[in-house]
């Protein structure tokens, strides 16, 4: 097997690129649930029992741009990595990302989050996402938009469309009628999952 480190600050991780697709000894999680759906409390409830998870940074970072160029391959590896339990967020929140995931892996573990009502995920987004769902700003989410954040818990650094590759996964394509939109994001989610 080859592998492939990436070092990010002074962290390094590492990822082994399979010469045939088998699934790892023991059986992944895979959050399957939206951004602001409880990811973050699963994540941290599985780490407080041992299980070690996949860097959300490194799927912002460089599984995200795959995907929404139609490349999954990055995807599928990082799950191969024996290193990780679990996964959860960005890139494994896009909605029907589970499909293809399923394809390659039948028999892990799928973890749907959900919130108590539509509503509450709503308000949480629009809280969260706040200046990237800001609509005086964006009229579109193919707009260059700069933010400042402090990305990953690294620094703080200047980002251009941060989320907007979760919003084209939502099928967002402006903030025209948000409320409306982020309900049948979510609402449709969970029944295509559950279905």
């Amino acid at each position: 097997k080859s592998k492939i480190i990436v070092k990010v600050k002074n962290e390094y991780y590492s990822f082994i690129l399979p010469h045939k697709l088998v699934t790892s000894e023991g059986k992944k999680i895979i959050c399957v649930g939206l951004n602001k759906t409880g990811t973050t409390s699963l994540k941290k409830g599985l780490e407080e029992i041992g299980l070690i998870g996949f860097p959300e940074h490194i799927g912002h970072q460089f599984l995200s741009p795959s995907i929404m160029n139609g490349a999954i391959g990055s995807t599928i590896d990082s799950i191969l990595n024996p290193e990780y339990d679990f996964y959860e967020d960005i890139p494994f929140s896009f909605p029907k990302m589970y499909e293809k995931v399923f394809k390659f892996f039948p028999t892990e573990k799928y973890i749907l989050t959900v919130r108590d009502s539509v509503e509450e995920w709503v308000e949480s987004v629009k809280n969260f996402y706040g200046d990237a769902l800001n609509t005086e700003k964006i009229q579109n989410f193919d707009n260059r938009v700069p933010y400042t954040m402090n990305y990953a818990n690294t620094e703080i650094q200047k980002v251009y469309n941060w989320g907007h590759p979760m919003f084209r996964a939502w099928g967002l394509k402006n903030t025209e009628n948000l409320e409306e939109k982020l309900k049948e994001i979510y609402l449709n989610h969970i029944k295509d999952f559950k279905d």
